[in-house]
């Protein structure tokens, strides 16, 4: 998992470098001008997801840390096999994750 928050570290600081090399990489005219764009901010859009993901897997680490992986963050109930194989950085379990959809 510190791997994992590395890779997207190293990602989310290329990030700048990338966005450098396309906007280089095109003789500007009106379509090279969309397409630069196009590429920006989809590459932006990846970045803040990699931003994300990286919060999680250190959020996920600090639980595993403290001794509370694997424990809702909210009821203090085990939040079940399933759920954490399918979500392992998930702090709060179904119900008080339905909770908080139907709260907010």
């Amino acid at each position: 998992m510190r791997r994992e928050a590395e890779r997207l570290r190293a990602r989310i600081d290329g990030a700048g470098a990338e966005e450098e090399r396309i906007r280089a990489d095109c003789v500007l005219d009106a379509a090279d001008a969309g397409s630069v764009d196009e590429a920006v901010r989809a590459l932006r859009a990846e970045t803040r997801a990699a931003k994300e993901q990286r919060e999680q897997v250190l959020a996920t680490l600090s639980r595993l840390e403290e001794g509370t992986f694997g424990v809702c963050a909210r009821c203090g109930a085990p939040i079940g096999e399933e759920r954490m194989a399918a979500l392992p950085h998930t702090r709060l379990c179904i119900a008080c994750r339905r909770a908080e959809e139907s709260a907010g």
